[in-house]
């Protein structure tokens, strides 16, 4: 299967095991942190049930939002038709009455609605267990190939107890970083976000003691393949896979450059401006052109009454376009497409400082591990610039 499944870079779904004994051998027996993955899941389906619920009440908010404005819009036509369809008795069917009711007060309970559900995706508990839950997860991640890059050495060599001390820190590393981002002892994404030093990018420290024996050319290979990968690979093309879903493509026509979303704001930018030009029209000859009723539907004049049929439909495609335009922005399109361009250059700016050669002196081993942790930093920053950029008032779907 593809490198591009999310959460294979630690080893996390259930066919690993096979890839990692098929491609990478000298790594399969030890690679494999099952504690980190199994912390990892926890978290992943913490973040996924909040984020799902965050994001249903942000869309919530838009939509009920645009109803209540709807329903504002469509009163004068709907009164209209109301008055030229409803029986002509004194007493008003059922029907007509709580149609009259809902455009009187139903904007107001949308309205309500909508304050209730941004406030639960601005500020709510689910929004924030969301955002905490994925940094930590991150950090797991970050903490896997710190500590693959730090005991690099160790890892690879060819005396066992060397890769011996190098697995017992696992457990006590794991202990550390889940107890640093414990929930329970306070905001995760503040930490994080807050961190304006970057005191807390570094998860593993260099080993005190260095191996031992000498370095396994094999398993060195296997390792270093498999981190530049499984992790800076992956990392690059995560973000150029997401930079092209949102790229113009150049040399299409311009219709095909626009996504199906701006094509409809487009039209609906296009509906509204055409039926304003007709209302003003309409607006001008009211004056003269006027045609006495002839149904109760075209009291008091046909003019009169498409002035109000064409600001309604203007009005829709408006509020319309304002929603989709706040959904656009929920979503943080623009910032994050920004964001992904600079991880996307700057990975690719550490791979070129990498090749294979390196593992030749021990000197090239140092420099090539200075390089893991850089990406491991850019990691790091990349996670505040997704957290800061998130924690915003804004609907983050």
């Amino acid at each position: 299967m593809s490198d591009q499944v999310f959460n294979r870079d630690i080893l996390a779904n259930d066919d690993d095991a096979d890839i990692l004994a098929r491609d990478y051998p000298a790594l399969a027996d030890w690679l494999k942190w099952d504690e980190l993955v199994k912390a990892f899941h926890h978290g992943e389906a913490a973040a996924a049930k909040a984020k799902g619920r965050a994001h249903r009440n942000g869309r919530a908010a838009v939509w009920l939002s645009f109803l209540a404005v709807l329903i504002v819009t469509i009163t004068p036509t709907a009164t209209i038709l109301i008055n030229a369809l409803r029986p002509s008795s004194d007493q008003p069917a059922a029907i007509w009455t709580a149609v009259s009711l809902t455009l009187k007060y139903g904007w107001l309970v949308a309205l309500a609605l909508s304050f209730l559900c941004a406030a639960g995706a601005l500020y709510g508990h689910r929004r924030a267990v969301w955002l905490d839950n994925r940094a930590t997860c991150e950090r797991l991640r970050q903490l896997f190939f710190q500590h693959l890059a730090q005991w690099f050495d160790h890892l690879t060599s060819q005396d066992p107890t060397d890769r011996t001390r190098a697995l017992d820190a696992r457990p006590v590393l794991l202990a550390r970083v889940l107890s640093d981002h414990d929930r329970a002892a306070g905001p995760v994404t503040q930490k994080l976000v807050d961190d304006a030093t970057l005191k807390h990018w570094q998860l593993v420290d260099v080993p005190a003691t260095p191996a031992k024996g000498a370095q396994d050319p094999v398993a060195a290979q296997a390792l270093y393949t498999y981190i530049e990968r499984r992790r800076l690979a992956f990392q690059q093309n995560h973000a150029l896979r997401l930079l092209d879903t949102s790229a113009i493509k150049g040399s299409v026509s311009v219709a095909r450059r626009l996504s199906h979303h701006k094509r409809l704001a487009a039209f609906l930018t296009a509906v509204f401006v055409t039926f304003q030009l007709v209302t003003g029209i309409l607006y001008l000859t009211g004056d003269t052109v006027l045609v006495a009723p002839t149904t109760p539907l075209l009291h008091p004049t046909l003019i009169a009454n498409l002035v109000v049929f064409a600001q309604t439909i203007a009005l829709i495609a408006a509020a319309w376009l304002v929603a989709l335009k706040g959904i656009e922005a929920g979503m943080h399109l623009r910032p994050d497409v920004t964001r992904y361009r600079n991880y996307a250059g700057l990975t690719a700016r550490i791979m070129d400082r990498l090749s294979t050669d390196m593992l030749i002196t021990d000197d090239s081993r140092t420099q090539m591990r200075r390089h893991m942790m850089q990406m491991e930093l850019l990691a790091y920053w990349e996670l505040r610039e997704f957290l800061a950029l998130h924690r915003e008032n804004a609907f983050s779907f």
